[in-house]
């Protein structure tokens, strides 16, 4: 029986239509295995009894009885793969169509991670142009890893989505590397623990997904919910790379999430920078400098980032005379 070197797992859930552009994106090949897992999709939105991939060679279809998020779902498929390598391949995306040309170049890297270019398009309409930042940013940082200007470890640590990565099945393994279970940015983690652990690791200038944009998708949707999760996750990223003495690569909370925060009201907004100092997410110059440009709205500011004896505020400040004329 041919040896499975590639094992491509798919989280799924109620989309059917585009899981089976994804597979269709993904060539028959005797050592390429594929394991879609489906976490719990609605009846009445996914046919079961034709699901996608259920008659197809070398894949797996795993129907879970619970919703748990992407993170379970890959952490399932992971478990049961067979593969030297393992690529993540999210249901709404799919592979280019020589993708496994490029991939094939690495079939034997003794490299714990490869990492490709990726490009983006509109879901329902493939031949227009997507313009997911994520995608964007990715190649140029592998444009800067392969002229120099850029070390592998260190886009390793900056880009924090599973697809476009080749990873080893041994690697993660022996690392105990596994996504987290929380419902969004469940993948932020297990990329950080690849950037720590890699022995080697290795960029390709070739590109080998296409990133989709669709409303309704879970990086569309934005709220305060999946803000305190974010929260969250970012403290148990920080708190694991001071462990490993990587302090250089803290990721704080900048202008668009505390604009957005700012949104919703000033008790949120207080409630987040309070928590985001605490966790130290965020740095009081980037709270102070929003506040300086929209005028102090919320003189309550003041007592918070002193608390953090931040000694940008003075005495004469606009912010401490209107803290002291609504006291």
């Amino acid at each position: 029986m041919p040896k499975i070197i590639y094992s491509i797992v798919i989280p799924h859930y109620n989309i059917p239509d585009l899981l089976e552009r994804a597979l269709n994106s993904i060539p028959q090949r005797e050592d390429i295995e594929i394991i879609v897992v489906d976490d719990n999709s609605d009846p009445a939105k996914v046919d079961f009894e034709h699901f996608p991939g259920l008659d197809r060679p070398n894949t797996h279809c795993v129907l879970l009885k619970k919703n748990g998020g992407a993170g379970i779902a890959r952490n399932t498929a992971i478990s049961m793969a067979k593969g030297r390598w393992i690529l993540c391949v999210d249901a709404d995306d799919f592979l280019m169509n020589d993708a496994f040309d490029k991939i094939d170049k690495y079939r034997y890297s003794d490299s714990d991670v490869v990492v490709f270019k990726a490009d983006s398009c509109m879901s329902d309409e493939v031949a227009k142009k997507g313009e997911r930042h994520h995608a964007s940013q990715l190649c140029s940082f592998i444009d800067e890893c392969l002229s120099g200007k850029r070390e592998v470890r260190n886009l390793l640590f900056s880009i924090w989505s599973p697809w476009c990565k080749l990873v080893k099945r041994e690697f993660l393994i022996d690392n105990q590397i596994t996504f987290a279970t929380t419902p969004i940015s469940e993948d932020v983690i297990w990329c950080t623990r690849i950037a720590v652990h890699s022995k080697k690791a290795e960029v390709s200038g070739d590109c080998i997904y296409c990133l989709t944009e669709r409303k309704g998708s879970l990086t569309s949707d934005v709220s305060v919910k999946k803000f305190t999760i974010w929260c969250n996750v970012l403290k148990e990223r920080n708190t694991y790379l001071h462990k490993y003495h990587y302090d250089e690569y803290y990721f704080y909370f900048g202008y668009d999430e505390l604009i957005f925060l700012r949104k919703k009201g000033a008790f949120i907004y207080i409630k987040f920078c309070t928590k985001c100092l605490r966790y130290g997410i965020m740095k009081p110059c980037t709270m102070y400098g929003i506040e300086a440009k929209l005028h102090f709205r919320y003189p309550y500011l003041y007592l918070l980032l002193n608390l953090w004896d931040f000694q940008k505020i003075s005495k004469s400040s606009m912010l401490c005379k209107l803290w002291k004329k609504l006291r």
